[in-house]
């Protein structure tokens, strides 16, 4: 898929801080019923009205992220990955990804590359399973700072840079069946801490939000969201 960019402009009575998040999550994947986390790909400065403006560039592909949530796993907490691998979404005439991930013994996650395999049925999806009996080795509090797993992508300015979009807890021996779906929500962020990496607070942290902006279906590459009043959002696609 092509880059895409998501331009949002301020046209409500008030400066505003805009977040950029890979939502809503597909009903089609399954991770054993744990709750997922959201975090923001990208966070705008405080943009001007009514007519400040900022563009998010949305960069491919999709990779498997892994890492310990140093600060928990709770809203407004920041999260770094510490290994990612690459996949493939099974499509009609192809088999997709199944990766591991694997703990040492006073390590932080990383995925066992060896022991990838290409066997995933249905469209769209691949699956991430967390080795059974990993032990953190005293190297930190799992109830503290347990490790996760999930999906991500690279900063599109930074490709050093991997940013976790969709996160779990990672859980010995748990499987996670993922198909990730190019949709994104932006959000209007009241908490002025909070920037890239950052897990999505619903309650406080992110107020207002825009309708879905759904790329899966879309010859179009640039979106304009245009933020009118309070919670009223308009989209234009571009081609």
């Amino acid at each position: 898929m092509p880059e895409r960019f998501i331009a949002v402009r301020n046209k409500s009575d008030a400066p505003k801080r805009y977040g950029l998040v890979a939502s809503p999550i597909s009903p089609d994947t399954d991770a054993n019923g744990l709750p997922a986390y959201e975090c923001l790909y990208k966070v705008s400065k405080k943009i001007a009205s009514p007519k400040g403006s900022v563009v998010f560039k949305i960069s491919d592909p999709m990779v498997a992220v892994c890492g310990i949530a140093e600060e928990g796993l709770k809203p407004g907490a920041r999260l770094d990955a510490s290994d990612w691998a690459s996949i493939e979404a099974a499509t009609a005439g192809s088999l997709g990804s199944r990766v591991s991930m694997r703990v040492a013994p006073g390590h932080a996650p990383t995925f066992d590359l060896s022991a990838t395999t290409k066997n995933v049925e249905g469209v769209g999806r691949w699956i991430m399973k967390a080795e059974p009996g990993f032990d953190l080795g005293g190297s930190t509090d799992v109830e503290e700072e347990p490790p996760f797993i999930g999906y991500g992508l690279a900063d599109a300015n930074d490709p050093n840079d991997i940013v976790p979009l969709v996160i779990w807890e990672a859980q010995p021996g748990a499987v996670y069946v993922v198909r990730c779906e190019s949709r994104w929500t932006v959000y209007c962020l009241t908490d002025d801490k909070v920037g890239d990496h950052y897990i999505l607070a619903m309650n406080g942290g992110a107020m207002l939000q825009s309708p879905q902006i759904d790329f899966r279906n879309k010859t179009a590459t640039y979106v304009e969201v245009v933020h009118q009043s309070e919670n009223v959002f308009d989209i234009t696609d571009f081609d």
